[in-house]
């Protein structure tokens, strides 16, 4: 049986299994179940109905997948990537089943695929094919699974997004059982905290005037348990918001770094490596808040407000003074937070600026060193750091004072109660209850206030992280996934220039690259070389006009597939710090060290590779040091072919090859069957190429072969004629 017949079958009985699922749900409609037979896709089609499950956990739409697609990563890729959905491999490990992070996709030791879901009260479940069932996953099902796991992290949502928005895509991912318990345990703390104004009253009115000595004892009993409950259900309070805070963390930061991997290039512009590094650690601060502040001071401060019922009971006369007092401490510490928020505010700013000039004074370290320019380097950072310190140190004078005046009003209020209650001739036992029933009430009032000041400083957080929540991904579920390219390219009367009032780079520029063909692009500087080929990868959009590969305008289609088809080395590109083999193969994870040093003979590099003291694994320190200006760009050269794109764009790439290396490079990309597109200011390093384009004001003025231009006697032979004086000199 051919691939194809293979395919027509497997269709066919999925198809089959789909129409049986669907008259089984018909008929669960009018109140008749029947048990569906999935025995059909134990062997067939398993995989797809995994992963349809977990897209409707995400409630992703799209879960058809085209029969071409067959490789289980091929599928996530195309189903996951256009929602900004991340995923890692992992290890099912320990009591993993017990806790719940996100769905997982595993696989039983039979080889089939199977969408373990987290469950709404903690746990997963998992549908059984065999008998037809939803499982709970425990020791016995997880002795079926094989290690080997992929997990899945929620992504946030693929759209302008405001704090409201943030703060309900945290808040969803914390489990009912967690909410359940936390609120049950600061329920219960509270209630608890009821026995001792009430243990008061007895023991003052009844007991000691009584003189019933042995009540004392069951009293103390009964207080001594009620401590020990609520010191037990505070921990069990704390353990839950430990834990709801890490799952806050984890989700987040996955989230929010899948969202800026997927900014579009120009959003990187605005913003330097370090400014933007303080923008995302700002809103890693929001779960500590949300979970120490609104879920667990909040939800307490909340729950004791029934203390206020209590001691109006014990005394109505005390409980008026208690409320006036009260309010003082409110207002003292509403001026204080307000406060404290200016100066978070300014200390948030001041600081993404000092993070911002911090790192680029220590990636340029070597440049300011030979220069000698240390003192006005450490001028630069001083007094950008003099408005964070002056934010630290130098608050307004209400800040400073509020840790000195609230006790002094705690201590005022309590001294004015006293003196109410000698003026109304309270009993000492409803003082005695009054007074620790205030305590409860006092405490819970301004807990509730530091909740209210705590969840207020999310502002300014939300402020400094607003490019990053209000910028939408390049990603979209909308577009097309492209899963290959011929190598055709085409501009259509393309305009384009960086800003309003500026001149045009690129001038209604039309052009066709077609299938396989090796063009350069040459001209003076600055006339807009590097700026088209930033067209080409979707990089900048045109102003006018469209770019299209093999027929498909790229605005249409999803940018992050189709830069995996390409093979590119920009301008001032860079290598990643880790070993040779890594940074060769970053972009294509699957390829094998045969084929690393494939990809770095082709480059040119496999030699001086060999020569290094570990070979392939030799590792390379930020900044490609240790290794060469030629060194480097090989290794980017290497790094662009190991996939075997079916396009090569590359932008100077070899500008830093003596004649001899650059040669062989030469030679090497004119054997390659893939497009190849380069940007070259050496003139005698095209020959080879099918096609030369010279540009001159983003316009094409000239299009030919080498000796066709140059026989010409136009712009470009009086490019070569200067190189060649240049280079006789």
């Amino acid at each position: 049986m051919g691939w194809f017949d293979s395919q027509v079958k497997e269709r066919l009985q999925y198809d089959a299994g789909e129409m049986k699922k669907s008259y089984a749900k018909l008929a669960e409609v009018v109140g008749r179940k029947e048990k569906i037979d999935y025995g059909h896709l134990a062997e067939e089609g398993q995989g797809k109905d995994a992963l349809t499950k977990i897209c409707k956990y995400y409630r992703i739409d799209k879960t058809e997948i085209p029969e071409n697609i067959v490789e289980i990563h091929e599928q996530i890729q195309y189903l996951f990537e256009p929602s900004g959905v991340m995923w890692r491999h992992m290890r099912l490990r320990g009591k993993w089943w017990k806790d719940s992070m996100g769905p997982v996709l595993g696989e039983t030791k039979e080889g089939r695929p199977v969408a373990l879901i987290p469950k709404a009260f903690n746990g997963y479940r998992y549908f059984d094919y065999e008998s037809g069932n939803e499982l709970k996953v425990d020791a016995r099902i997880n002795e079926r699974l094989k290690e080997d796991a992929i997990c899945f992290y929620k992504p946030l949502p693929q759209k302008e997004l405001s704090g409201k928005d943030l703060i309900i895509f945290l808040l969803g991912n914390i489990g009912m059982d967690d909410k359940l318990l936390l609120g049950f345990a600061a329920l219960a703390v509270t209630q608890l905290g009821l026995i001792t104004p009430a243990a008061n009253t007895l023991i003052f009115s009844h007991i000691i005037p009584a003189g019933q000595m042995s009540m004392v004892l069951s009293v103390s009993f009964l207080l001594f348990g009620a401590a020990i409950s609520t010191f037990l259900m505070n921990i069990t309070k704390t353990l839950v918001q430990t834990k709801i805070e890490t799952k806050m963390s984890v989700i987040l930061e996955s989230a929010v770094m899948g969202r800026v991997i997927n900014m579009p290039v120009q959003f990187f512009k605005n913003y330097n490596s370090g400014d933007l590094a303080n923008r995302v650690r700002a809103l890693e601060n929001i779960c500590s808040i949300l979970a120490n502040g609104v879920l667990g001071i909040g939800l307490m401060a909340v729950f004791s407000l029934s203390y206020i019922l209590q001691i109006i009971r014990i005394s109505p006369q005390l409980a008026a003074t208690a409320f006036l007092v009260i309010l003082m401490q409110l207002i003292i510490a509403f001026l204080g937070a307000w406060g404290q928020i200016r100066v978070l505010r300014k200390k948030i700013r001041s600081s993404s600026k000092v993070e911002g000039v911090v790192f680029a004074l220590y990636s340029g370290i070597q440049k300011i060193k030979m220069s000698g320019s240390e003192k006005r380097a450490f001028v630069k950072w001083a007094n950008l750091y003099h408005e964070e310190a002056d934010a630290d140190y130098n608050p307004p004078l209400l800040v400073k004072i509020q840790k000195a005046v609230s006790p002094a009003a705690a201590l005022l209020g309590t001294l004015l109660i006293y003196w109410v209650s000698v003026k109304s001739a309270i009993t000492v036992a409803n003082y005695v209850a009054f007074n620790v029933a205030y305590g409860m009430v006092s405490t819970a009032i301004l807990s509730l206030v530091a909740t209210v000041s705590t969840v207020a400083m999310i502002k300014p957080i939300l402020e400094l992280s607003q490019p990053i929540l209000q910028t939408p991904p390049e990603i979209s579920e909308n577009k097309e996934i492209v899963k290959s390219v011929s190598g055709t390219i085409e501009l259509n009367q393309v305009s384009f220039r960086y800003q309003e009032d500026t001149p045009l780079i690129i001038d209604n520029l039309s052009l066709k690259i077609n299938r396989g063909q090796y063009v350069a692009i040459v001209g003076t500087t600055g006339c807009g070389k590097s700026t088209l080929m930033r067209l080409m990868l979707g990089f900048e959009k045109p102003d006018t006009g469209a770019v299209y590969y093999d027929g498909r305008d790229i605005q249409k289609v999803d940018l992050k597939s189709l830069r995996r088809q390409i093979g590119v080395v920009m301008q001032n590109g860079k290598l990643f710090s880790g070993d040779i083999f890594a940074n060769i193969t970053i972009s294509a994870p699957w390829l094998t060290l045969p084929d690393a040093w494939d990809a770095a003979e082709k480059a040119g590099i496999a030699r001086d590779i060999r020569e290094m003291p570990m070979g392939m694994f030799t590792m390379i320190g930020e900044g490609a040091g240790g290794i060469s200006g030629g060194q480097r760009q090989r290794l980017m050269i290497a790094r662009a072919i190991a996939p075997k794109p079916k396009i090569l764009m590359l932008d100077e790439a070899t500008s830093a090859l003596d004649n001899i290396t650059q040669r062989q490079v030469s030679d090497a990309l004119a054997e390659l069957k893939s497009t190849r597109i380069v940007i070259a200011h050496r003139l005698s390093t095209i020959k080879a190429c099918d096609r030369i384009i010279v540009l001159d004001r983003g316009r094409i003025i000239e299009d030919g072969t080498y000796e066709e231009l140059n026989a010409k006697g136009g712009f470009f032979s009086e490019l070569v004629k200067r190189q060649q004086i240049g280079s006789e000199k």
